[in-house]
């Protein structure tokens, strides 16, 4: 799978996902939301973040982007590993909105 990992998620997860096969690549540093996502689509990419911003429906569509917004409070990296890798293994299709907490994940569909 093709991931762009956040600049607000920990590294920790772009090292796993790389070391499981998949193609990971990180956000540069202080590019706007509306360019990430935009990045993401365009290179066929599932997006992972922390910003609650990307949950905004109207303006990333679910049937036009993959975005897994994570809400694990603290956020801290293995927390954030474990819910990605556990949304891997119970799921085939990545596609559109969900949303990762502590009791699993929460898919929206658009």
């Amino acid at each position: 799978m093709r991931w762009l990992i956040d600049e607000d998620v920990p590294v920790k997860l772009l090292r796993i996902l790389t070391t499981a096969g998949h193609d990971a690549i990180r956000v540069t540093a202080a590019t706007p939301d509306a360019a990430i996502a935009n990045q993401a689509r365009a290179e066929d990419r599932i997006l992972v973040t922390l910003d609650s911003d990307f949950t905004n429906q109207a303006l990333y569509p679910p049937e036009r982007f993959s975005i897994h917004h994570i809400r694990l409070h603290p956020p801290n990296a293995d927390a954030i590993v474990t819910a990605v890798m556990g949304l891997l293994a119970s799921t085939k299709s990545l596609k559109g909105l969900t949303l990762l907490g502590r009791t699993g994940a929460i898919r929206i569909v658009g």
